[in-house]
């Protein structure tokens, strides 16, 4: 049991959890908290925490609640706006950073009640915007949602891999296009400039300079994979 808790719950139960709300009510001479069995109607269940000795004074009480029952309730921000129907509002006792969420999710009649942190619901649920366009065709068990997921992430990889291929042939190498490329452009923009000798010299340092610099690379991204897996 954490400090920063509030349990008002008898028993330890999934369903129920740990509701506050704010009441003004006359002021009591009791400073420390005290237990007062009062019926659940009138949201007086739990341990009262006593503020400040004024004449009315703001408590804070806490009682305990089925938590889908009042997630399906009226939702609200203040006691105000309910007080003329006889109903308070209340919010759920969590200090210790977990959250009360309700998740609704398509094709299913209740929501999903999640109490915990968010860092943990960013790992368990996976959100996305692509839905069936015929899902009396093409129902979940036939086309479950992950396999438009999957093929979008696979049409990305894939135009990953040819931008990277494309731009590795055109590297001015020698096999690859970019030793025509290279070849091209010389003896086009520089044909008045340089004799012939002097473009294909240039052409040739060139295409060793580039040549030298891919096999470098390539030889430090293996040496660098092999020290990783042999130094652990």
């Amino acid at each position: 049991m954490s400090s920063s808790e509030i349990h008002c719950c008898p028993n330890a139960t999934v369903s129920h959890l740990c509701f506050e709300t704010n009441v003004l009510a006359p002021r009591m001479n009791q400073t420390e908290p005290v237990t007062k069995a009062a019926p659940l109607v009138e949201l007086a269940g739990g341990v009262i925490v006593v503020g400040r000795k004024e004449e009315y004074e703001q408590r804070e009480i806490y009682t305990c609640l089925h938590a889908r029952e009042t997630l399906e309730g009226q939702s609200c921000n203040t006691t105000e706006s309910c007080s003329t129907k006889g109903e308070r509002c209340v919010y759920p006792a969590l200090f210790n950073g977990t959250r009360l969420v309700s998740l609704t999710v398509a094709g299913k009649g209740r929501p999903v009640i999640f109490v915990g942190s968010f860092a943990e619901l960013k790992y368990l649920v996976s959100f996305t915007e692509l839905t069936p366009r015929f899902p009396l065709l093409f129902p979940s068990f036939i086309s479950p949602a992950w396999v438009p997921l999957t093929v979008d992430q696979l049409a990305k990889y894939l135009l990953a891999f040819s931008l990277a291929l494309g731009l590795l042939n055109a590297l001015p190498c020698f096999a690859l296009d970019g030793q025509f490329i290279v070849y091209t452009v010389v003896h086009t923009y520089l044909r008045t400039r340089l004799p012939k000798k002097r473009r294909s010299s240039l052409i040739r340092l060139l295409l060793c300079y580039g040549t030298l610099i891919l096999v470098g690379n390539i030889t430090i991204g293996f040496y660098r994979l092999y020290r990783t897996y042999t130094t652990g």
